[in-house]
């Protein structure tokens, strides 16, 4: 059939009047909708690669940690090892804390002035230790 362009009110006056309208479908292409697929399924396959790595490292760390495991239980199984001397240390913390708790120690000033009012400076100061007394 012929091309032949009509307007719009035309179209609609045929289509009431019974006429059949074909309209001829366009093919649309894309420009490098092909590169656009490819670069899609790079990643998919990077995607896939990239689990397959962190799998392979997660059954690694479960291989060390089933390891360790059995040595620890191992470890516990064992024989007993002996307890370690601390005695040396426990005697020297009591050395420090008999130090510590001296008794305490008063003191005695004597406070001489010149004059008899006592509002001079000091001339001389004498000190003594004493033993504390309770009450």
């Amino acid at each position: 059939m012929a091309e032949k362009t009509i307007s719009l009110n035309e179209l609609q006056r045929l289509k009431s009047e019974g006429a059949e309208v074909e309209f001829e479908t366009e093919v649309m292409q894309i420009d490098r909708f092909d590169e656009l697929l490819a670069t899609l399924k790079s990643m998919a396959e990077n995607e896939a690669e990239r689990i397959r790595a962190d799998i392979a490292r997660n059954q690694t760390n479960l291989e060390i940690l089933a390891t360790l495991q059995s040595l620890v239980r191992k470890a516990g199984d064992g024989p007993k090892s002996t307890p370690v001397d601390l005695s040396p240390i426990f005697t020297m913390l009591e050395e420090m804390r008999a130090e510590r708790t001296r008794e305490p120690i008063d003191y005695d000033f004597n406070i001489i002035r010149p004059g008899g009012d006592g509002f001079q400076p000091a001339t001389k100061i004498e000190a003594r230790a004493v033993k504390p007394v309770t009450h």
